[in-house]
């Protein structure tokens, strides 16, 4: 089993969880769609050689942003970390795929 961690913009939230949930994120049992998400603030800034989604390159951005965590079978975790990345608007999303115990 892993753990499956990714920040992401408010409106992109529902977009990245569909897509996490499709690749099979998010099953525990006899329930599906089951993630954890809290709201927060991402910093960055985009560099010269950067497309950013948002904000002006060279400039400091602060965003509203939120962490989704999901269970994931190691069977789907390749999977659902496509899905994340293939779905999410960020050049450079961040994504971690944890092994739990």
């Amino acid at each position: 089993m892993f753990l499956l961690v990714c920040y992401v913009p408010e409106e992109a939230l529902d977009k990245v969880k569909e897509a996490a949930f499709s690749a099979g994120a998010g099953r525990i049992g006899d329930y599906s769609g089951c993630c954890w998400e809290t709201c927060g603030r991402g910093q960055f800034i985009p560099g010269e050689g950067s497309s950013p989604y948002l904000g002006q390159k060279g400039k400091p951005v602060s965003v509203k942003e939120w962490r989704i965590e999901f269970i994931v079978s190691e069977v789907h975790a390749d999977a659902a970390l496509a899905a994340v990345k293939g779905v999410h608007p960020y050049e450079e999303p961040v994504s971690m795929l944890i092994p739990l115990a």
